[in-house]
């Protein structure tokens, strides 16, 4: 099935600190939980504060969307522990 941009109703964005951070295993697992879940991954990108001074301190940016459709499947408060089961980290 082909996936046509106007139909994503919600579109979510997980961002980590690097990949192999702590915050780069969390995000990844949050990710993963999300697709699994019928979101699809629209963009990942990645934005770093000085390529030539710190390029270790890159923040990668995943960006996730789903139908309206598949979120009204979805339990909405099982989907809402899925966005955030991490809010010590304040994202």
């Amino acid at each position: 099935m082909d996936l046509n941009l106007s139909d994503i109703d919600r579109v979510i964005e997980i961002t980590s600190n690097g990949y192999s951070s702590v915050s780069g295993s969390i995000a990844t697992d949050k990710v993963n939980k999300l697709l699994s879940r019928g979101w699809k991954l629209l963009k990942i990108y990645t934005t770093c504060y000085d390529h030539d001074i710190a390029p270790q301190q890159q923040t990668i940016h995943y960006v996730l969307g789903i139908t309206k459709e598949n979120y009204e499947k979805l339990n909405k408060e099982e989907t809402e522990k899925i966005e955030d089961p991490y809010p010590d980290y304040g994202w």
